[in-house]
């Protein structure tokens, strides 16, 4: 299954990179921002497990990995993460892992990437 994990290949690319992560954990893109334009949490992707941010990552092949088991794996994230209550909001969280499972399945293998905030999507 591909998948988008945390990477830092390409960090200092960009001098407002950052890292926080760590390297091949499972990401989710932004879906939370705040005013302050220092912040950068709508321009990195976060770690499901470590729940940290990094401003690049990338498409990788995980065989280890089916859709049950990677939308198990997001739900329980979001969900310990507080973002959600348990069995909460299931419509909008089933979409967003669909989201995360096509968007991955569109780009090639080990394509490093960031969050184009003007757009919120990959580049």
């Amino acid at each position: 299954m591909r998948v988008f994990v945390a990477t830092s290949q390409g960090q200092g690319d960009h001098d407002n990179d950052f890292f926080h992560g760590v390297d091949g954990e499972l990401v989710r893109m932004p879906f939370d921002s705040c005013c302050d334009p220092q912040c950068g949490c709508d321009r990195s992707v976060s770690g499901l497990a470590s729940s940290k941010a990094s401003t690049t990552f990338m498409s990788v092949d995980r065989p280890d990995l089916d859709s049950e088991t990677y939308r198990s794996l997001f739900r329980e994230a979001l969900e310990d993460q507080g973002w959600v209550a348990s069995g909460e909001e299931r419509n909008e969280i089933d979409e967003l892992i669909a989201w995360h499972i096509d968007a991955a399945a569109g780009y090639p293998k080990d394509t490093v990437m960031r969050v184009r905030v003007e757009q919120g999507s990959p580049r």
